[in-house]
């Protein structure tokens, strides 16, 4: 069966080869939660290709007769698309649109609103959360995302491999998952969500309703005793389910909203959305093996949330076909111990929302940089800023390109595209500078395509990636593609981090914070060259991919990790005609010399410079770097 034959976007999901179990496959822990949801929210709108290669990780089963409501095709790696090739699984092919998807919140996203648009799904729906924006945001900027994404899932794999390791071993002593604690601790903490507020009002609204009806019928109870004697008004009592001494009347009218804080019943607030269908396989896997008792005893929250879901039959079923009870390891524990003692850690009481007000940071408005620069100067270490030196001043005249091409085909607002155009011509200048015929040049967090496609109008010969999380994003850059029908354009919605393809240049035009670092981690590890106009340097924090300062000769300076992230928030304040305006350019500078620093330490020549005119943008620092295996 080829790729296209069905006409339906493909599912590829990794798999190892058949167990000795009959009738099943070993899979990741990602799998088994693609496959959970899929018939939770029954989806029929997708082929589903697996992917077989062995694994380093624990294993799970999945029940072959999971897959069975699919066209299933077992495949190895030179059967499938290079694209598909190109990412992490999970991951969807779109042929029609020449869109891949990957990364577990992504893939599952698409696949709901695949299934909208063939027909109306209420639980599809209402799993994407308000406004749809359930994990929308990506694993480098949410916290949430991150924790749903990568560290709970990462932390099944490693409970599992641990809980083995410790009862084979003959260990009677077990440490809790750091994740489930913060789970459970985050089921502690009031709801904080974007709609909080509206929910907090309608909730109020309707008690204040019942508390009214209530009243009028306990007063109609009363002159009923009086009137119609006590057995009809009983049997009315009855009917309607209510007693005298009902809480809703004696308790509910001391609720004032400015005091009142909801509760967790699901995990991101009070409605059921799509995090708790990918947190519930890795808790049903963790709790198979430390039993009602101990998830009761230790994480009752935790237990409370599992007992509520099972409730749903759609839960119970996806649970019979996909969730299988020994979850793939417990026939390897056949001479374990049956009691052992579980240590649960201690964890910190931050909430897993990046913007709720409680989470710790760095106080930095206001903040004099001075004491900081000094340090750096101490060193020797000042911004590398260097005039470039082109091989050609290309131009581009936008008025003989296309309408697709120039950025008001992107649906840019007219104040900005003077300076949007000023921007695009300084980078593919340094882009046509670099490239060579035959070579994939990589647009990292493309957004609507405005730089990818130019250089793809403009480089016919080379082949372009935007790589873009926001769905959004890409409709716009895909519509201006078909426009132009442009045959060197691809596009992948996912983390930039999961796009594992090989390429020769990268590019990103303002890709804020931490994704900067991203991209020229991600060029130094391919021996790309990176063409790169950092911004939002407030933005900048510690993830799990990267860490700052980024190179060891700024590291040496024993900057504390305080006063660098004060730094950027400083290089952050860089308004034309305001009194900061020149410190925040020389902060700048300073941080992207790190990053010339970081790059320079993997041998590539970089140049730090400055976008021409400089009032084309405030964030107008430019990194070119290039291997030197070029």
């Amino acid at each position: 069966m080829k790729i296209m034959d069905s006409g339906k976007d493909v599912l590829f999901l990794q798999v190892s080869s058949l167990t000795s179990v009959s009738n099943t496959v070993e899979t990741s822990v990602e799998s088994v939660i693609v496959s959970f949801i899929l018939h939770y929210c029954e989806l029929s709108t997708l082929d589903l290709w697996l992917l077989e290669k062995s694994y380093s990780c624990p294993q799970f089963l999945l029940p072959l007769n999971a897959l069975s409501a699919w066209t299933v095709k077992r495949t190895n790696s030179s059967d499938i698309p290079q694209e598909i090739q190109n990412c992490q699984l999970p991951a969807i092919w779109s042929p029609g649109s020449r869109t891949c998807i990957s990364g577990l919140c992504a893939v599952l996203r698409w696949s709901l609103k695949s299934q909208l648009k063939f027909e109306k799904s209420s639980v599809c729906k209402d799993l994407l959360g308000f406004r749809s924006g359930c994990l929308m945001s990506c694993s480098e900027t949410s916290v949430w995302t991150k924790f749903c994404e990568v560290e709970f899932p990462f932390a099944t794999n490693n409970f599992v491999k641990d809980f083995l390791k410790s009862q084979l071993g003959g260990s009677s002593v077990f440490v809790l998952p750091v994740e489930l604690v913060r789970l459970e601790t985050h089921f502690r903490k009031p709801v904080k969500t974007h709609n909080i507020r509206k929910r907090k009002q309608d909730i109020l609204r309707n008690v204040k309703a019942e508390i009214q009806k209530t009243n009028c019928f306990i007063s109609s109870f009363n002159e009923n005793c009086e009137s119609n004697g006590k057995q009809k008004s009983l049997n009315l009592l009855k009917k309607n389910n209510l007693s005298i001494s009902d809480e809703r009347v004696t308790e509910k009218h001391d609720i004032e909203e400015n005091i009142w804080d909801l509760n967790h019943v699901y995990a991101e607030g009070i409605d059921m959305t799509l995090a708790d269908l990918i947190l519930f396989p890795c808790v049903h896997i963790i709790r198979n093996l430390l039993k009602t008792e101990n998830m009761r005893k230790n994480v009752p929250l935790i237990e409370e949330w599992y007992k509520r879901l099972q409730h749903s039959s759609c839960v119970n079923r996806a649970t019979r076909i996909c969730l299988m009870d020994n979850s793939g390891i417990e026939d390897k524990l056949n001479e374990v111990k049956e009691t052992f003692r579980l240590i649960v850690p201690e964890v910190s009481e931050e909430s897993l929302y990046s913007r709720d007000r409680g989470r710790p940071k760095i106080k930095a408005r206001y903040h004099e940089p001075s004491s900081v620069i000094m340090k750096f100067l101490s060193h020797g270490i000042e911004p590398l800023f260097k005039k470039i030196s082109r091989k050609t001043d290309y131009g581009l005249d936008w008025s003989q390109l296309p309408a697709a091409v120039h950025p008001s085909g992107g649906d840019l607002p007219k104040p900005r595209l003077e300076r949007k155009c000023q921007q695009l011509e300084n980078m593919v200048w340094s882009v046509l500078d670099l490239a060579v015929s035959g070579q994939t040049i990589v647009d990292f967090c493309s957004g609507g395509g405005h730089l990818g496609l130019v250089l793809a109008y403009c480089l016919p010969q080379c082949k372009v990636v935007l790589v873009e999380n926001k769905e959004a994003s890409l409709t716009r850059a895909r519509s201006r593609v078909e426009t132009l029908g442009l045959q060197n354009v691809t596009f992948y919605q996912c983390n930039l981090g999961y796009y594992n393809g090989q390429f020769d240049i990268g590019v990103c035009l303002h890709a804020c914070g931490v994704a900067t670092d991203l991209v020229i981690k991600k060029c130094v590890e391919k021996l790309a060259a990176f063409v790169c106009c950092p911004c939002c340097y407030g933005f900048i924090h510690d993830t799990h991919l990267v860490h700052y300062p980024r190179s060891k000769k700024v590291a040496q300076t024993e900057i504390s990790h305080k006063e660098y992230i004060l730094l950027c928030h400083a290089a952050d304040e860089t308004e034309v005609d305001t009194p900061s305006a020149e410190q925040g350019k020389y902060c700048m500078g300073l941080v992207d010399t790190d990053r010339a620093f970081y790059a320079k330490e993997h041998d590539y020549t970089v140049t730090l410079s400055t976008l021409q005119p400089p009032s084309c943008t405030p964030k107008n620092n430019l990194l070119i770097g290039v291997p030197a295996t070029w």
